[in-house]
């Protein structure tokens, strides 16, 4: 050891964080008034985010200018959530069978330090993938995607459902954050990936 201090720290969630994250949750605390756990629908580039009340569960729609197979694919691609979701640092594959696939996600929360947590997609058929909690730091979180042809050509209409049990005290805008981090940038991911086929 070269016998320099590293940068202060304090502790919050078990977890030593860097000094500067209480400033950042303050701020976010702040500008998106997540002290207040009412319902929140968000709407535009049309897609329809609602949160429920408890602030523990959140549905997503959107109509994507992707065919079906596409969006399936994307959704399924569990490896690359790394990629999509910036949170997400890795993901690996742990055991892919019939019955499902098990995958473990690592996180990094500004928040909350390192998270680890592996879960279980089952895909039902093409047009409908669960998704539960096998075990890891974050709590409980399931839900599902469920996928419909749209009705113009080339579309799929997306329903996103999520909720999450945390394993801990976490606060309530930790909670939404999580909830609100993951189908909005995959959705994004789908519509990149589809607008640079068309190009092609």
């Amino acid at each position: 050891m070269d016998g320099r201090r590293g940068p202060r720290r304090f502790r919050w969630l078990g977890r030593r964080t860097p000094w500067w994250a209480a400033v950042l949750v303050f701020g976010m605390c702040l500008q998106s008034g997540l002290g207040d756990v009412r319902a929140r629908e968000s709407t535009g580039d049309r897609r329809e985010e609602v949160l429920a009340p408890s602030g523990r569960t959140i549905d997503v729609r959107q109509v994507l200018q992707a065919p079906i197979d596409d969006v399936l694919r994307i959704v399924t691609d569990y490896e690359r959530y790394a990629d999509m979701i910036p949170d997400i640092f890795s993901a690996e594959i742990l055991r892919r069978d019939q019955d499902g696939t098990d995958v473990r996600f690592k996180y990094h929360l500004v928040m909350a330090g390192d998270l680890e947590i592996t879960r279980r997609f089952v895909q039902r058929g093409q047009s409908r993938i669960e998704f539960s909690t096998l075990s890891g730091d974050l709590g409980e979180l399931s839900g599902s995607w469920s996928l419909t042809a749209g009705a113009a050509p080339d579309t799929t209409e997306v329903a996103y459902q999520a909720s999450l049990k945390p394993s801990f005290d976490a606060p309530s805008f930790l909670v939404r954050y999580v909830l609100r981090s993951e189908a909005p940038r995959i959705l994004d991911r789908v519509e990149r990936v589809a607008s640079q086929k068309s190009k092609s």
